[in-house]
Formats: structure tokens, sequence, C-alpha cells
């Protein structure tokens, strides 16, 4: 006899198996535990069958397991580890910040004031700064670290203590670089990290004029320097 196995926790259907015979009584099988042979509904997708003990039937019900969910009071996320619908006051729609709050259909996120949005550029600027340039298709580093040592090899030149040919450490590794080589290096740095701030005064006009009004666009403007720029 063929039986279908449930789960004891929440009733979904776990699979099927064949039922041993009664040692004791010929025609007879054995039921185990959470068990019935009642077959379940036919398979649905994003639905799993969940058996009802009580009843002895079975019913189909929407399986959301795994999704993960966020509050629409809190913006909280849980991933989903019971059948059911998705439980009330929550969606399937991460909110797209912090400060988001959900009207009923759709998160909302509030307009950025212009302090909030100069601030997001000086934040943008100073990470664009730091991220790298390019110089003879190499990546240099630009944060403080970088243009330091950047700042003290040119030092180190016009006081005739550096080597021609002496090594210098690219993102990918060393490189043997003449004195102007160095030097040409160090204006190459120097222009990429006045490039950011000439950036960042643009970005602050067009901030002022209301061109930019929303966090993603001061995230996301096109004039950013960086090393694939």
């Amino acid at each position: 006899m063929k039986i279908y196995t449930y789960s004891p926790r929440n009733g979904v259907f776990l699979g099927a198996a064949i039922a041993q015979k009664n040692p004791m009584r010929a025609d007879e099988f054995l039921m185990p535990a959470w068990a019935t042979d009642i077959a379940p509904p036919d398979a649905v997708v994003d639905m799993v069958a969940v058996y009802d003990a009580a009843n002895q039937s079975w019913s189909l019900v929407a399986d959301h397991r795994g999704e993960t969910v966020f509050n629409t009071e809190t913006g909280a996320a849980f991933v989903i580890d019971e059948p059911g619908d998705i439980p009330e006051g929550h969606t399937t729609d991460a909110p797209p910040s912090l400060d988001a709050t959900w009207d009923g259909a759709a998160w909302q996120v509030p307009a950025a004031t212009v302090d909030q949005l100069f601030a997001a550029a000086a934040s943008r600027r100073y990470r664009a700064e730091i991220g790298g340039c390019l110089w003879n298709g190499w990546v240099q580093a630009t944060d403080d670290r970088g243009q330091a040592k950047c700042m003290a090899e040119l030092q180190a030149i016009n006081e005739g203590l550096r080597l021609d040919g002496d090594g210098w450490k690219f993102a990918h590794g060393f490189e043997a670089l003449t004195n102007a080589q160095m030097r040409d290096l160090v204006i190459a740095v120097r222009a990429h990290v006045s490039a950011c701030y000439e950036a960042e005064g643009a970005i602050r006009i067009d901030i002022e004029a209301g061109n930019i009004t929303a966090l993603d666009d001061v995230e996301n403007w096109p004039d950013w320097p960086g090393v694939a720029s």
C-alpha cells in the first residue's frame, strides 16, 4: 500500500513510501506516525500540499519558504520558513533606503535636502579620490598613504636620493621607473585628486540649481573621476 508522509510540525507533504505489512495480520498494513493513505493533490508551482490530520484532508497552500520579506513598518528583513501567504505587513520589495516609508503599495523615499546632497557629494568625491587612478595603464593607489608616498618620492628626487630605475609598486606589482617617469606619475596623482575636487564643485552647482535632487543621482553622476575614466 502506498502512503504519504508529512511534516509533524506543519503538515507539509514530504514524500511517498510503501507501507509495511502487519506481520500479525496479513491483510493489514502498518501506518507509521505522520503518514496517511490519502494521496495529496498534484503539485502546483509556488504551492505546497499540506495535510490537516484533524480533518484528514490535503490542501494546496502558497509556498514562499526561503523568500526574504521586509516589514513595512520597520524595513526589517526575515526569511519565510513556513508555508502560507506572505505575512500581513510585509513585502518582498526591499526598502531602497533606511528612511524609506511604505505607502501601502510601494516604498517612498523622502526628498533629500540640499545639505544631505552636499554631504553625499563630499562622500562620493572622497571615494573617487581614494579609488585609484591610471598611469601608463597601471593602477596607482591614491588614498592618503598613496599620495604621501608619491610626495615622499618626489622629495627624494629633488634631494638627489632616488636612483633612476628604482622600483615602484602599483596595484599589479613592481615596475622600474625613471625619475622622469616618477615625476610624471606624481603629476598624474595630483591631477586625479584635483579632478575629484573639481567634480565635487561642479555637482554642488547642479545641486544648488535644482538639477540634482536625489541621493542616487549624486552617487551615479557620470562625471566622477576614477580608474575607469
